[in-house]
């Protein structure tokens, strides 16, 4: 990596800093049985055209990421939409992320 890291890798390291300091300790043990754990992440997309929410799609992505090679296995993830989240003219909506695995 050259001296001047790009935005993505500063966006994923601080996702992988994240999976270690904040997600990583809710996980159960790996005994063989199915858990669930669930995220919440805000979008960054207020105009709600079409387009890939890339600080979401990244963040699940890393978590997702890191699971696996801490040798979990992902079995499903599903996704609820949260309406009008944030506060005053700028709200934005909020995911629900549900993550199976075992």
């Amino acid at each position: 990596m050259g001296f001047f890291s790009s935005e993505s890798d500063e966006k994923n390291k601080h996702a992988s800093n994240t999976y270690h300091s904040k997600f990583k300790k809710h996980l159960k043990e790996k005994d063989g049985k199915q858990h669930i754990v669930f995220v919440h992440t805000l979008s960054k997309i207020f105009n709600k055209g079409l387009g890939v929410d890339d600080k979401v799609t990244m963040e699940i992505d890393e978590l997702l990421s890191q699971m696996q090679d801490d040798g979990y296995e992902v079995i499903d993830v599903q996704f609820t939409t949260l309406k009008d989240q944030g506060y005053g003219k700028h709200t934005n909506e909020g995911y629900q992320t549900m993550i199976r695995y075992r």
